[in-house]
């Protein structure tokens, strides 16, 4: 798993002539890389039960509610009903 270090639209911000095979994310959130890296730093990936490609240079290996770099994502999650979860930006919901 992987976690977003930024917000990526790939309408704007894609380095690519074609970015319709380009998935859309926001920081914090939580994406499935299905393959290696790619030749042009990209993944295949699962954005929300989604398939395409995300940049490598946006995203950080998630172990244990933390980055690989060690910076903490802002976001838990819990898959216990009723327990609370921590989002980005401090709001919480059961």
């Amino acid at each position: 798993m992987m976690v977003a270090l930024y917000d990526y639209n790939p309408e704007v911000q894609s380095p690519q002539d074609n970015p319709d095979s380009e998935l859309a994310f926001k920081k914090g959130q939580i994406l499935i890389v299905i393959d290696e890296m790619r030749a042009d730093g990209f993944y295949h990936a699962d954005v929300n039960g989604q398939l395409g490609l995300v940049p490598g240079s946006f995203l950080d290996e998630f172990i244990n509610g933390e980055t690989d770099s060690g910076l903490d994502s802002g976001r838990r999650v819990s898959f216990e009903k009723g327990r609370s979860q921590r989002l980005l930006g401090g709001l919480s919901r059961t």
